[in-house]
């Protein structure tokens, strides 16, 4: 690994050394709004290891819905890990703003339970983040791989891992434009309901251009034009999307307990997506494709809703291991399949007949 770092070593930094009384700025961590920026400070340890700190709230509108009350959404580290992540590429590997960032898996899993359970006062988060791997292009850094253990007030809590691309903006748009046509190819084939956008209008129109294998191995550059940047809307979007009725899942069903934040809808013996662009977390600013979140939150419901009893205590996710293999669009319907072994469910999204993301989900 070359690194490319410009931001100083703190020789002999400790958890306790960090700052928790403000947020980071909002634009380095790809977020809107200042309630969802979790990450207060960071440090550079060496060329391969940081600290990172953030604060746990006692409440909030998505995170702290659930029916285990009083203790912290395994999903609000997976937020704070890919945070993490994207301030790292920023701050310390001078990853220029407005290049796309994409997941193409991660892990997560639960060390301590009892380490999420919550106080009467913000929690203090610690992640102490290794950086094994980073590959560059052009003088700029395009691939990272990383690992996170968070503490939750000096308890080790939740691991997570994955591995994280970076890329220009014209090279960006031509991977959301293969996945596009990749889609509408695959469209004839598929399987399930008939393939109909739930507003037509709102689809852009994108070229076919290379598959990302080739455009990893292809000469890339910082040019202003194609896609925009993660905190700009999307040209052709709309930034007032509809509100629409669904059928949806009872939300004890699911672990949650406000309607507005289930997102699966009963279709048949499996489920579907529902993507409601004006829900303030997942689309805390506009986006031209499913983001990850919400992505993972179906993973996480689907399992909770293969395994629900009433009669029974509300599960607990233990771990997932997520593979995302493509973009999963907006306005075309996604299928979510579920098959259970035991405590473990297989969950696969599937768009136009063709797997866009899968997940392993352990739950206790």
């Amino acid at each position: 690994m070359t690194a490319n770092l410009s931001s100083p070593v703190r020789p002999t930094v400790e958890p306790a050394d960090l700052s928790f009384e403000s947020t980071v700025p909002r634009a380095i961590v790809h977020r809107h709004a200042v309630s969802e920026v979790f990450l207060t400070d960071s440090a550079r340890l060496s060329d391969t290891e940081f600290l990172v700190a953030a604060h746990l709230p006692t409440t909030h509108g998505f995170f702290g819905d659930q029916l285990r009350s009083g203790r912290a959404d395994p999903l609000y580290f997976v937020e704070v890990s890919r945070q993490a992540c994207v301030l790292l590429a920023h701050r310390y590997f001078d990853v220029p703003r407005g290049f796309g960032f994409v997941f193409r898996g991660s892990t997560m899993s639960v060390l301590d339970a009892g380490a999420l359970r919550l106080g009467a006062e913000p929690a203090r988060v610690v992640l102490t983040v290794s950086v094994p791997d980073v590959q560059y292009r052009n003088g700029t850094a395009y691939l990272m791989e990383l690992s996170i253990v968070a503490s939750v007030d000096g308890r080790r809590a939740i691991r997570f891992g994955g591995v994280q691309l970076m890329l220009p903006r014209e090279t960006f748009a031509q991977l959301r434009a293969t996945g596009m046509a990749q889609l509408a190819t695959d469209a004839g084939g598929q399987d399930g309901p008939p393939l109909v956008s739930r507003d037509p209008e709102t689809l852009t129109p994108l070229r076919p251009t290379r598959p990302l294998a080739a455009l990893e191995k292809s000469p890339s550059t910082s040019s202003t034009s194609g896609f925009p940047p993660p905190c700009q809307e999307p040209r052709g979007s709309t930034a007032d999307a509809k509100e629409q009725d669904h059928a949806t899942l009872e939300p004890a069903a699911i672990g949650r307990t406000d309607p507005r934040n289930v997102v699966l809808s009963p279709a048949g013996d499996d489920h579907e997506l529902i993507v409601d662009r004006t829900h303030p977390v997942f689309f805390d600013h506009p986006q031209d494709h499913a983001p990850g979140l919400l992505l993972v939150e179906a993973f996480q419901q689907a399992a909770f809703a293969a395994l629900y009893r009433p009669d029974a205590a509300p599960p607990a996710l233990e771990s997932l291991d997520l593979t995302f293999d493509r973009f999963v669009e907006l306005d075309v319907p996604v299928r979510v399949r579920s098959r259970v072994d035991g405590p473990v469910v297989t969950v696969e999204l599937v768009q136009g007949g063709q797997t866009a993301a899968r997940a392993t989900v352990r739950v206790r």
